[in-house]
């Protein structure tokens, strides 16, 4: 019986503590988030735990199931397919967003979530996360190494698993940002032969 009561004043304590930290967040996506992962974490998926509003207004259901087509991260990684580290990363940061209403994440929370979705690891997340952020699916935000997604990323996902339609979005960003290179080279120079005309 003595071990009983120690075991439910550590409970009690660990409650105390999850709810404090909980409290702690403003943003109702990342709380529910949290409640996930750690019920992903050790088991328990299939409690059933209803509740919750996504920052959209979108109902979400706290055992990673939600009200519209998204389905579990598991399903929504699956159905996306990606071929790579970087759309993997795209995919898991639209999840976020889509989901469960957080625009903003660190790595750590794309890595929950992958572990979450039963996906294999990501050998080196960091690289990865800098790789999506080169390639223009992923953007900076703020401090302390947040990152949220940006359009092509999201536009990418949005494509998945249409490898055609993949391939025509990045080809046409890349025109784009080179079509805005090849202006800004042309004004350069046209300033520097402005410059050279007006000197006396």
């Amino acid at each position: 019986m003595a071990a009983k009561k120690s075991d439910l004043s550590k409970g009690t304590a660990l409650i105390k503590i999850a709810v404090e930290t909980l409290e702690s967040f403003d943003d109702e996506g990342r709380k529910r988030w949290v409640v996930e992962s750690i019920a992903a974490a050790i088991g328990l998926q299939g409690l059933g735990l209803k509740g919750g509003t996504a920052s959209g207004g979108q109902s979400v259901d706290t055992d990673g199931r939600d009200n519209g087509e998204l389905g579990t991260p598991a399903q929504y990684i699956a159905r996306k397919r990606p071929l790579s580290d970087i759309e993997r990363i795209a995919c898991l940061a639209k999840y976020l967003a889509d989901a469960r209403g957080v625009n903003a994440f660190k790595t750590k929370d794309l890595t929950s979530l992958n572990t979450e979705a039963r996906q294999a690891s990501i050998q080196n997340p960091s690289m990865a996360v800098d790789n999506a952020t080169k390639a223009h699916f992923l953007a900076p935000i703020g401090r302390q190494g947040m990152k949220q997604l940006i359009q092509l990323g999201s536009d990418v996902v949005d494509a998945l698993p249409n490898r055609d339609e993949v391939k025509r979005l990045r080809d046409a960003y890349a025109e784009t940002r080179r079509g805005g290179r090849r202006r800004t080279t042309l004004k350069k120079v046209a300033r520097g032969k402005a410059a050279v005309k007006t000197r006396p």
